[in-house]
């Protein structure tokens, strides 16, 4: 298992706000209220900052640790673990209003989906 107790934070300007670990042990990754997300080496050099989408509320590893998804606000998007974007989606506000599937129309929610 690897020792991530040696890595310091540093470089966030604001919280960190979800913190995790790739499951091959070789990368961790911060999410914050700066709008980044920080990906650092278990020895705590930082490997890349990702820039985008607003204050990050969840950063999580893809099982094979190839991709990164990050989620803010109302978007989700997808970042290889090299931090190049892969494709964003914005969730209409009514997926997560505490069950309504519905638009304030009376249809069914929806989300987009951009590269």
């Amino acid at each position: 298992m690897p020792d991530f107790s040696m890595v310091i934070q540093k470089g966030h300007s604001t919280w960190i706000n979800s913190l995790a670990f790739s499951p091959d042990g070789k990368m961790i990754a911060t999410g914050s209220g700066d709008n980044t997300i920080k990906l650092r080496a278990q020895d705590g050099r930082l490997i890349n900052t990702i820039d985008a989408l607003g204050a990050f509320r969840g950063v999580s590893f893809s099982p094979d640790s190839r991709f990164i998804a990050g989620s803010a606000g109302d978007r989700i998007r997808l970042w290889s673990s090299n931090g190049t974007p892969i494709f964003t989606i914005s969730v209409n506000r009514s997926l997560h209003d505490g069950g309504n599937r519905e638009n304030a129309s009376g249809k069914p929610a929806s989300a987009t989906t951009t590269n």
